[in-house]
């Protein structure tokens, strides 16, 4: 069984992912901040999912930390901002695709999980 992190500070969006995840038959593993979410990531997900804008510690944040100790997990970044700028600095991290949340639908969330890891 595939699993997949979500690290989202918004309760609504982020079990409205999970509840979609898990009927697909992918276990999950959610963190309500970026500083959460890499505890969480030492339990080896296939993918993360990451909003940019959290209290605690950021998306870009997170990114660098993952960056720095090496961790080569798929990211697909799910934020309010689809700003070209952010986009181009997400993908210079390493990030694989990047969802805006204002066009938000789980099912293009599902989508893009299974483009990434089956």
């Amino acid at each position: 069984m595939k699993k997949v992190l979500i690290i989202e500070d918004e309760d609504i969006v982020r079990d409205l992912i999970k509840k979609k995840l898990i009927e697909n038959g992918y276990e999950v593993i959610t963190a309500e901040n970026g500083k959460i979410g890499i505890e969480k990531i030492k339990e080896a997900p296939d993918l993360i999912l990451l909003d940019v804008i959290m209290p605690v510690m950021g998306g870009f944040e997170v990114l660098e930390k993952m960056k720095e100790e090496e961790i080569s997990i798929p990211v697909v970044i799910v934020s309010n901002s689809g700003q070209p700028v952010e986009i181009n600095k997400a993908k210079a991290l390493g990030v694989k695709d990047w969802i805006v949340k204002t066009e938000f639908d789980p099912d293009e969330v599902l989508k893009k999980v299974v483009e990434q890891i089956g």
